[in-house]
């Protein structure tokens, strides 16, 4: 309906104001009118919780904003908290910005576009309409306008610039401290001739965002930043002694720092002046070591994100006083080991390193208001047997954690736990306390081929997905107490088959009929000859995926609810009868041989079926595999596709070799 309205509208003048396409942006409020306008305008894929602390330093209530506008569908928030708004919706909230000035730059209340804020600033102009404005500079001799420009501009709360780099030779050729490049101009003396007073500019802002900062440049103690909440000097060539720090303590209000990418920031600058930050962003510094131990000062710090940080070997032991602390990100960092902050008290070395014999009862009662905790793609060997104190903690994050070879038994005491990421690890065994984990939702077990887990244990009935890639287990695994189950990602890869007896074929276990809940169901065990009986039952059933199932002969029955259907590399399935899927949209089958395209339904919007077992194909496979069930395809899972297809190859070479061989030999990986 709203894309044949904006079509309809676009064809026509503004003045359709009061047409239906118009009914649900009328009947806002005033402010989530204006949330509404700021994201078409400006905050279309941005993070929700940074962009909300401007709305609510603002008056907007953005958190019943936001509601009323996804109610409305308006705008969607995704699960990584990105705003996304429709590209017709937002030319709406662009028009009807323009219309509101009467397309008239001074009254206009957001400038999006480079040229029309540009040219606004030239002007110096009063404009006491201007609320927000974009500018981005792709070359620095675009740089000339002053800040007399900005004066002129007492309402602006949003300020973005983005900005190509000055090296230190353009930079001296600008001498003026008052003046942004004041282009054209031979040069300026001093800034003893600007009349603009200390303090005094954009004393409504609530947001600068100015990317690669030109710190030698523009002197901070100009700007008003009485109101600021946000701050984002992100790829700036700042550093932890730069004189600007002492005119951003002034910003007795702010809740969010983004320092990302600040690639000459070696150590942390101090925090001791900024005692109202909720959100530390320092993403990306490479050369980032050392954190200052003022950050224990915070308070009220409640984010803290360090990733991709890889020369941070170390945490300071003052972040173990941080009582607000709720979310923890030290992904990609060089850390080998968590301090024990739960553990033993120790306050005199600053990166304190206890052994895993501490006990949780010992716990200072540190960061138990944390909710997550991501340690991917780190060195960490071991988690500190205390963590079991972290009472709270709903999120543990540690894929690709390659040198961790099993939790502590403690893992048991994460009573709140919702989501476990294992995946890429090589763990040699997992704990039987898992099963403890009573409220445990999402589990991601994804082994390496050097793991070593031969079982696994006992799983809470908690689970709701669950997804499982080994080579290791010897022992099939008995889900049946699943109950809750509605994604599962099953495969089994068989890691040395040279000969006829390295793969015995076996029946489907039956426990997969009494995962009644399952909506999607990925298998790929090279085993199976068919599916049970059971399987047909599964009421709720919508995405069916069966991959490198390398002895499977007949799928006797598929239940009627499945509605996208994907075969890969089953070599001996030779008849599928899909005349019953009346619900059925979507089938990819590939490498299949004898499968024919007859008896397809015309209701199918997607379909293909091919006899090729090419390894571009496989990788196609497998991206709809993990999007189905929310992980990331990545070139990392080529070793496992390698693997299955190794599967595959032997046990057709066994057993069908007139009518495979050659098939197969045509891709060699």
């Amino acid at each position: 309906m709203w894309d044949d309205y904006l079509v309809k509208w676009k064809k026509g003048h503004i003045e359709g104001i009061g047409s239906k396409l118009m009914i649900s942006y009328e009947e806002l409020d005033s402010c989530q009118r204006q949330i509404f306008l700021d994201i078409s305008c400006f905050f279309n894929g941005c993070d929700k919780n940074t962009v909300i602390y401007m709305w609510r330093d603002c008056g907007l209530c953005p958190i019943q904003g936001l509601e009323v506008l996804q109610l409305m569908s308006l705008i969607k928030i995704g699960e990584d908290n990105k705003l996304w708004m429709h590209d017709q919706l937002k030319d709406l909230g662009r028009e009807i910005v323009s219309h509101e000035s009467g397309g008239e730059l001074d009254k206009q209340s957001r400038l999006w576009n480079h040229n029309d804020a540009l040219e606004m600033l030239l002007r110096e102009k009063r404009n006491a309409k201007l609320e927000a404005l974009c500018l981005q500079f792709k070359d620095w001799s675009e740089y000339r306008f002053t800040l007399e420009g900005f004066a002129a501009l007492p309402k602006l709360r949003f300020l973005q610039v983005d900005s190509k780099h000055l090296s230190y030779e353009r930079v001296d050729s600008f001498l003026s401290q008052a003046t942004l490049l004041w282009h054209n101009m031979p040069f300026i003396t001093s800034c003893t001739d600007c009349s603009l007073s200390e303090n005094q500019l954009l004393p409504n802002l609530r947001w600068l965002s100015w990317h690669n900062f030109p710190r030698r440049i523009l002197r901070l103690s100009k700007f008003s930043l009485s109101n600021l909440v946000i701050l984002d000097f992100s790829g700036s060539r700042l550093t932890h002694d730069w004189d600007g720090w002492r005119h951003i303590k002034r910003a007795k209000k702010l809740k969010v720092l983004n320092l990302s990418e600040c690639e000459r920031l070696s150590k942390t600058p101090d925090f001791s002046g900024l005692l109202t930050l909720e959100r530390l962003i320092i993403e990306g510094c490479h050369k980032l070591a050392e954190i200052d131990s003022s950050i224990g000062q915070l308070k009220h710090l409640e984010y803290l994100n360090l990733n991709n940080c890889q020369s941070l070997f170390h945490l300071p032991k003052e972040l173990r006083t941080l009582p607000a602390l709720t979310e923890l990100i030290l992904d990609n960092t060089s850390i080998v080991r968590l301090p024990d902050w739960w553990g033993i008290k120790n306050m005199e070395s600053p990166h304190v390193h206890i052994s895993l014999s501490s006990k949780a009862g010992d716990s200072l009662n540190c960061l138990t208001s944390l909710l997550q905790l991501s340690l991917n793609h780190t060195r960490i060997t071991h988690l500190p047997n205390s963590i079991g104190a972290l009472i709270n903690l709903e999120s543990l994050l540690l894929r690709e954690c390659f040198s961790m070879k099993r939790l502590p038994s403690s893992i048991r005491e994460l009573r709140s736990l919702t989501e476990l990421d294992l995946s890429k690890s090589g763990f040699i065994e997992l704990p039987d306390s898992m099963e403890s984990l009573e409220n445990l939702k999402a589990l991601k077990l994804f082994l390496l081929p050097e793991s070593t887990v031969p079982a696994l244990p006992k799983l809470p009935e908690s689970l709701t997905s669950l997804a499982i890639i080994s080579n290791a287990l010897t022992v099939d695994p008995d889900l049946s107490n699943l109950i809750n189950l509605k994604l599962l990602l099953f495969i089994i890869m068989e890691p040395k088959i040279s000969s006829e007896s390295d793969l015995v074929q076996v029946p489907m276990s039956q426990w997969i009929g009494k995962l009644s809940k399952l909506e999607v169901l990925t298998l790929g065990l090279p085993n199976i000859t068919n599916l049970s009986p059971e399987f047909g039952t599964l009421p709720y059933l919508k995405t069916l995926q069966l991959f490198s199932c390398c002895a499977l002969e007949r799928i006797s029955q598929i239940p009627s609810t499945v509605t996208k259907l994907h075969i890969g590399r089953c070599p001996l399935l030779t008849t599928l009868d899909i005349s019953y899927l009346k619900n059925l949209s979507e089938l990819y089958v590939f490498g299949s041989p004898d499968l024919s395209e007859r008896a397809l339904s015309e209701d199918l919007l997607e379909w293909k079926i091919s006899k090729d077992y090419g390894y571009d194909l496989a990788e196609t496979f497998g991206t709809m595999m993990c999007e189905q069930h929310g992980v990331d395809y990545l070139a990392s899972e080529d070793r496992i596709l390698r693997e299955l297809y190794k599967v595959l190859r032997a046990y057709a070479l066994r057993n069908n070799p007139k009518r495979l061989r050659h098939v197969l030999s045509r891709r060699k990986l």
